[in-house]
């Protein structure tokens, strides 16, 4: 028995099929991995054979550009797949790539208050220095 499942990248309007896996299922570790560049706004989308067969050429994949969330999206194409026939297990993770923020809110509060406190020090600094040259010493 062997694995044969799907990836598909979805950018825009484009849908790139990214890898084809067959492997035992006896094996240990990944079917597949996905070493082509993502960037933020790109949709990946896995799904299993018969998923796979369903979407085809890709066609239902461009649905995926549509949606706002990807539990969405991977519910209707799990739909769609059912509705074209599909009768084997129906498996579809669909994931959608953000952008990194730069800084955790977290990373930006206490870097924030660091700053504070960088700014105070700095200010108490000069404060003692002109007190010391006006006081001759």
């Amino acid at each position: 028995m062997c694995i044969r499942d799907s990836a598909y990248r979805v950018r825009g309007e484009a849908v790139d099929p990214l890898a084809r896996a067959t492997a035992p299922t006896a094996t240990v570790g990944p079917a597949f991995s996905l070493g082509v560049p993502l960037r933020a706004g790109d949709r990946v989308v896995l799904c299993s054979p018969a998923a796979a067969e369903a979407v085809g050429d890709g066609q239902l994949l461009t649905y995926v550009a549509e949606q706002r969330a990807p539990r969405e999206a991977a519910a209707r194409l799990i739909a769609l797949t059912r509705e074209r026939g599909a009768t084997d297990d129906v498996s579809v993770v669909v994931a959608f790539v953000r952008a990194a923020p730069l800084l955790s809110r977290g990373q930006a509060a206490a870097l924030l208050v660091l700053g504070a406190a960088a700014v105070g020090a700095v200010g108490w600094l000069v404060w003692e220095v002109l007190r010391y040259w006006q006081g001759g010493g």
